[in-house]
Parts: C-alpha cells; structure tokens; sequence
C-alpha cells in the first residue's frame, strides 16, 4: 500500500461482527460513522400512497450531473456507494432523474440486476411532495430483482430512513464504517 501512495484504508464491517469489529479496533481502525441497511423484500410490499399532482415527470437520464446530484444530499454516500465506484460500473445502472419544468430537481440509480440502489436523492425545495415516491416506484419498476436493497445510508439522515420505512423497506443491517490513516 505505501508503494502505491494509499494514504488511509477504508472499510465497512457489520456492528453484530464483534470478532471482526475488536480486531480492527486494536489494529487502528476507528469509527468513522454509523451505516443503516434497508431492504424491500418484494416490490409488492412497495407502499403506494396517493401521490401529489406535480408537472415533475420521470425520465432516464444518459450521463449523471454529479455536482447537481451533489447538492441534493443530506449526508455523502459511503465508498461503496461514491461517485468513484459508480462510475468504476456505470454500465451497470439505470439512472433516472426528476425533470420538473425542464430542470432535474432528483435522481436515482438502480443496479439491473441486483436491484441495489446505490444513490438517490431528491432537492430539498421539492422534498414532500411525492417526487421520491414515484422515483422510488419507478426505480423499483426497472429492475427485476427481489429483494431491492438500499444499502449504507448514513445513520444521521433521519428523513431518507423515514422515508425509506414509509415505502415499505425494512432494516436489514447495521454497520460501521472505519478508517485507518496509513503513514507516509
């Protein structure tokens, strides 16, 4: 790792995993955050609750608008779910967006295979309004997979765990994030 310049080393180890999270504790590790997983065991049990009128449409969007996307979050996605390693495999992915008056104002990516969604968001200024409903559903609708899983959301953001659980997810895991800083 020195020889190729890597500065800190980065994990997620799942809170019940006692052996794992002691180990990395004595080895230097510290936490860094709290992660929350959520999973929709089948897209039947997707809540659908009457949405607001809104001109806003769904639509597929070809290439991510980052520093938009950026914007629209309340806590930064884990490495997992970064900018970086989504990009690593964006073919992956369908990316939709929430267009409302010709200006996306959201934007979600879901894997076609595994159904994990990896990021989504919606601006504050258009938060409660049913856009992150109809996304979610559309999201949903664009994969195949069962379950769908929303994984590593930062335990701080109590509105995207609100949401999530008012959709129909449930927790599955609990983790931690950790860093080791390495030495020059």
């Amino acid at each position: 790792l020195k020889e190729l310049e890597v500065r800190q080393y980065l994990l997620e180890v799942i809170q019940e995993n006692e052996p794992a999270y002691e180990l990395y504790l004595d080895s230097g590790f510290e936490v860094t955050r709290s992660l929350l997983c959520h999973q929709l065991s089948s897209r039947n049990e997707l809540v659908t609750k009457k949405v607001v009128l809104s001109t806003a449409q769904i639509i597929e969007l070809a290439e991510p608008q980052w520093d938009l996307f950026e914007r629209f979050w309340t806590c930064p996605p884990s490495w997992q779910n970064s900018i970086d390693s989504l990009r690593a495999k964006l073919d992956d992915f369908i990316l939709l967006g929430v267009s409302d008056e010709g200006r996306i104002v959201g934007y979600g990516f879901i894997h076609r295979r595994s159904g994990d969604i990896p990021q989504f968001a919606i601006s504050e200024n258009h938060r409660r309004r049913g856009l992150g409903s109809r996304l979610m559903r559309e999201l949903v609708a664009r994969s195949n997979a069962e379950p769908i899983k929303v994984l590593n959301i930062d335990e701080r953001d109590p509105a995207t765990h609100e949401f999530l659980t008012a959709q129909g997810f449930t927790g599955l895991v609990e983790q931690f994030e950790m860093l080791k800083p390495l030495a020059p």
